[in-house]
């Protein structure tokens, strides 16, 4: 069985920063290659997408959460009862 995951911002945003951790590079390796299941809501995606706007502009937060979404095996879930 896969190990699976829960992204939060934080992760999302060190991994687009100027020096992101090798922890995370190591974790989003195996999200990219199946060996770990990483799953979010999208509320995540927007609070991401609202942090590197603030520190690189609107036009580089959309290329970054765009190549994110297309890069990275992530399932976008519904937030619901059964999760919490």
């Amino acid at each position: 069985m896969k190990e699976k995951v829960c992204l939060d911002t934080g992760i999302i945003t060190l991994l687009y920063s100027k020096n992101p951790p090798k922890k995370i590079l190591q974790l989003m390796n195996s999200v990219k290659t199946g060996k770990i299941e990483a799953y979010t809501i999208s509320s995540i995606i927007v609070e991401a997408f609202y942090h590197i706007c603030k520190l690189k502009g609107k036009t580089n937060a959309q290329t970054t959460i765009a190549t994110f979404l297309n890069t990275y095996p992530v399932k976008i879930v519904n937030l619901n009862q059964s999760l919490i």
